[in-house]
């Protein structure tokens, strides 16, 4: 019998989440397209939450239907159909139950999202989804924050740190939480042992492996010039990194990360002694972040993946400002910049 709880996948951006998105939807049993829903489902709970606190005699049903009409272009709409929340015996239920009848619809068994960000709202999606697995991607720091600084615009700095972050969280919740409801995978093993990182995957997953998942030419994401995920796994590019990442960068990423690398089994070329790795200071990723928030200013033509489709994008000036505005003002109610004066 096939576990329906729903599944996650989560880690730093450009670890490979998704090539296993697109891996795992091959498999007959899973549903998992390229929209991702798991911030939707944490924000626009939240005002749920927030609603019902404020007004616990309005109607409950009225209110959900609202809220996912008004979600990020209506993902959350598509999904859940208000009409049905009265047949179940509590919200935790009904959601668990309309992600299973919404992969039905599509002749699939589980629902599965991809949502990178989302490891830092575990907890939330732990209320909503009480019987939810993570599969956290992991990537060597170098290329992981190489590909962050080329992609994403991020400070070299920066990009390190929030790989430590989020990477140290996830080793954080594989302590915290049962092996068969939080599972770590490196990159490079899915692209050196694809088979039997694929198996060891659907083994978490309690279903069966099927060979056809490897087929990447199987899936709608691989059939275009501008896929984001190639046709087929390659391993020939994992040490890419060391043409484009100088010494100085690499003693930069190390000095900050190299515990972490060891936590994760990750070789170090100049930290060795991985006591000696320090990370940012508040202030100083407090003023990194800036930077890049200055620089996105300017950017008026950025690469992003849309659909899984990798797509040279314009920008406005109008929401380059806006977006501007809005991120400087968050940066000073941030953790970083509060953290900052409490030293």
């Amino acid at each position: 019998m096939v576990d329906s709880a729903p599944f996650f996948i989560i880690g730093t951006p450009r670890s490979g989440t998704t090539l296993l998105s697109v891996l795992l939807g091959n498999h007959p049993a899973i549903y998992i397209d390229g929209d991702s829903v798991g911030l939707s489902l944490v924000r626009d709970f939240r005002r749920m939450k927030s609603a019902w606190q404020n007004k616990p005699l309005q109607d409950k049903k009225a209110l959900w239907s609202r809220i996912c009409k008004s979600s990020y272009k209506q993902r959350l709409d598509r999904i859940f159909d208000a009409e049905k929340l009265e047949a179940y015996p509590h919200f935790q239920q009904y959601l668990t139950g309309s992600l299973q009848a919404f992969a039905e619809r599509h002749n699939k068994k589980i629902w599965g999202d991809k949502t990178p960000e989302l490891i830092h709202h575990l907890p939330e999606i732990l209320e909503l989804f009480p019987e939810a697995r993570f599969i956290q991607m992991v990537r060597d720091s170098r290329p992981n924050v190489s590909s962050l600084v080329k992609r994403q615009y991020y400070p070299l700095s920066l990009a390190t740190q929030y790989w430590k972050d989020i990477n140290g969280l996830g080793l954080y919740y594989r302590n915290l939480m049962p092996e068969n409801r939080f599972r770590i995978l490196k990159y490079e093993d899915l692209l050196t042992q694809p088979e039997e990182s694929i198996k060891e995957i659907c083994a978490f997953l309690k279903i069966p492996f099927e060979a056809e998942i490897l087929d990447l030419d199987r899936s709608e994401a691989t059939g275009s010039k501008d896929s984001y995920v190639q046709s087929s796994i390659r391993a020939d590019k994992l040490e890419a990194w060391r043409k484009t990442l100088g010494e100085k960068d690499i003693r930069k990423i190390e000095s900050i990360c190299a515990d972490t690398m060891e936590a994760l089994d990750y070789p170090r070329d100049i930290f060795k002694d991985s006591a000696k790795a320090r990370s940012l200071s508040a202030w100083k990723q407090f003023w990194l972040r800036q930077q890049l928030i200055f620089r996105m200013l300017f950017k008026g033509r950025r690469e992003v993946m849309i659909d899984r489709k990798l797509i040279r994008q314009k920008i406005s000036l109008k929401v380059r400002l806006k977006n501007f505005l809005f991120a400087t003002v968050k940066q000073f109610f941030s953790e970083d910049f509060i953290r900052a004066f409490k030293r």
